[in-house]
């Protein structure tokens, strides 16, 4: 990752840390992409954007998946929850504050 998009990246999601250190849980809608070059998160208006390298067989892209998101945000694995979409692209994600 380029040090330009890193930083772009960090500030980006500066604002959703934030906003989960003072709420309990938040719900966030993502589209993910398995078999991807790289593992990254993207914001797109209402969507986070999440590529993963893993394929999408037997549970690898979903566990990529919840280790990034939880690494992004700043929590641990195990607040992060697929509620909804699990052998979809389209989910829908909980995350729990510390």
């Amino acid at each position: 990752m380029t040090k330009c998009y890193q930083e772009a990246h960090e500030s980006c999601l500066q604002d959703f840390i934030e906003k989960l250190q003072d709420l309990n849980d938040i719900t966030i809608k993502i589209k993910v992409t398995p078999k991807a070059k790289s593992s990254r998160i993207k914001k797109d208006k209402d969507l986070y954007k999440v590529y993963v390298t893993e394929p999408a067989k037997n549970g690898k892209a979903n566990k990529a998946v919840i280790e990034l998101i939880a690494k992004q945000f700043g929590v641990s694995k195990s607040n992060v929850i697929i509620k909804s979409g699990l052998t979809s692209r389209e989910k829908i994600i909980l995350i729990k504050a510390n």
